[in-house]
C-alpha cells in the first residue's frame, strides 16, 4: 500500500476539515476512548484514528 502525505490545497481546506470531523464523529460511535475525547473537545491526532 502506498501512502502519500502532502499539504491540502488551500481551496480544499474547509472541506477536508469538515470531512475529518465527520470521520471522527462516526469512529467515535464504536471507540469509547475516541468518543470521550470527541465529546470533551480534546484534540484528536492522526495516530488516535489508526
Amino acid at each position: 500500500e502506498n501512502v502519500v502525505t502532502a499539504d491540502v490545497p488551500t481551496d480544499l481546506e474547509s472541506m477536508v476539515t469538515e470531512k475529518r470531523h465527520e470521520l471522527i464523529e462516526v469512529v467515535s460511535e464504536v471507540d469509547d476512548k475516541l468518543a470521550e475525547a470527541f465529546l470533551s473537545d480534546e484534540p484528536i491526532s492522526p495516530s488516535d484514528l489508526e
